[in-house]
């Protein structure tokens, strides 16, 4: 059998994976029924994990799924370090492209939200939204209480439009894990996918995995890359001569996690914006932990750590956070003497990295088999162009707001069948990507 097989991920140093421990692999093995491997086991891989497994449900359709997360737990990266807002208006010069998409995602999100326990598990708060900006004091008071404005602010529920929701993406990753397990998903944890095997018709075949120092094969008739922002290294070392080439630009963003000293209320679970007072991004958010998340500005500029390890925060922006913290996290007068630390305490802080590209819009996308390879395949004699080879990466700062419309939509074209929405603007071209 013809093949390729890629080399090892970059960067394999720093996964302390070494060639000359493993032992030979055994010969690709033969499918008994149909199998998808998903790398990657944030919100975008467990969306769309979630997705397969509820329509072979439905359809009483035999196939395996299988997540491959090289963390020891779901959500490790950035799908579980975001604010967690649920919308579908976008600002961004391409925002009108990316609209169908996140209503289609916000959609599925609302019908989830109708199911008993969902709203608890992640603190689902429905348009709970508050933008401050300059003006005369007006709507101050339906501010949440952890919160202390200028009287010369005015608040602006229309930031994200409406309708919009609120969750906590921890509590979010929990319940995809938990579904996706109750619908047989397998989900492998602490393993990474190192290369892949094509046919002779440039179709995906097999996947490798190492696992505590031990390669083995996954055969799989589909293989979707949703690994965030090492998709791109990821998907150059499964398939080093693809005419795809697939571009990030890793944004950073660094956090603090404070403890709120104030009851955990409807009202307190609530996202405030402060763009328009500082002049660039800085959102607070009280979730119904009984935490407060603080993030600033972006870092587009950001290195990129080994595959699964989390980037470190800039001591400078966490220090400049602390400060923007101090100054709009409310204090009473018989609370100031006690410090500001005291009174908020600060349970963690990191940097989250998202998956950004050139352009604002995603790629979710199979790989034509005339691309995915430099050798010639007799895909135009079958009449076929399907590699099984799968993205879904690139959505920047919208990874769980947009998660579970591109897990459907990329389900529905693995399963072939007629799209949702208009999947154009997501599809892979020629060249860079």
């Amino acid at each position: 059998m013809a093949g390729i097989c890629a080399a090892t991920v970059k960067d394999q140093a720093a996964m302390q994976l070494d060639d000359s421990a493993f032992p030979a692999t055994e010969n690709t093995p033969v499918l008994d029924v149909d199998t998808v491997v998903i790398v990657g086991g944030g919100s975008l891989g467990l969306s769309t994990a979630y997705n397969l497994a509820l329509e072979a449900q439905a359809s009483q359709q035999m196939r395996r799924v299988i997540v491959v997360e090289i963390q020891d737990h779901t959500f490790g990266a950035a799908s579980g370090q975001n604010t967690g807002c649920l919308h579908h208006e976008f600002r961004e010069k391409e925002g009108h492209i990316l609209e169908p998409l996140g209503k289609y995602s916000f959609d599925l999100w609302q019908d989830i939200a109708k199911k008993d326990g969902f709203r608890a598990a992640v603190g689902y708060r429905a348009h709970n939204f508050f933008e401050v900006n300059p003006g005369s004091g007006q709507g101050l008071d339906e501010l949440p209480d952890w919160f202390s404005p200028d009287t010369s602010w005015d608040t602006d529920q229309r930031v994200l439009a409406s309708p919009s929701a609120m969750v906590n993406p921890i509590g979010i990753g929990k319940w995809l894990t938990s579904e996706c397990i109750r619908l047989g998903v397998e989900i492998r944890l602490g393993t990474a996918a190192v290369s892949a095997t094509l046919s002779q018709d440039n179709e995906i075949r097999s996947v490798e995995v190492v696992t505590n120092s031990t390669r083995s094969l996954l055969g799989c008739s589909s293989l979707v890359l949703a690994a965030g922002p090492w998709t791109p290294d990821l998907y150059q070392a499964m398939f080093p001569y693809s005419r795809i080439k697939l571009e990030g630009v890793p944004i950073g963003g660094d956090w603090i996690l404070f403890k709120n000293p104030y009851p955990v209320t409807e009202k307190s679970n609530a996202f405030v914006a402060l763009d328009g007072i500082i002049g660039e991004k800085l959102e607070f958010t009280g979730r119904d932990d009984g935490t407060i998340w603080l993030i600033g500005r972006k870092d587009n500029n950001a290195a990129l750590p080994a595959p699964g390890a989390n980037a470190s925060a800039s001591d400078v922006m966490i220090e400049e956070l602390k400060g923007r913290a101090e100054r709009y996290l409310r204090s009473t007068p018989s609370e100031m003497g006690k410090g500001f630390i005291k009174i908020y305490p600060l349970l963690s802080t990191g940097r989250g990295i998202r998956p950004g590209r050139q352009s604002l819009l995603p790629i979710i996308s199979e790989v034509p088999t005339a691309h995915i390879s430099n050798l010639s395949s007799s895909a135009s004699s079958t009449g076929s162009d399907s590699s099984g080879v799968f993205i879904n990466w690139g959505h920047g700062s919208y990874g769980l707001t947009l998660g579970m419309g591109s897990g459907k939509l990329l389900s529905e074209m693995i399963n072939k069948q007629k799209h949702s929405i208009n999947p154009t603007p997501f599809l892979l071209r020629p060249g860079s990507n």
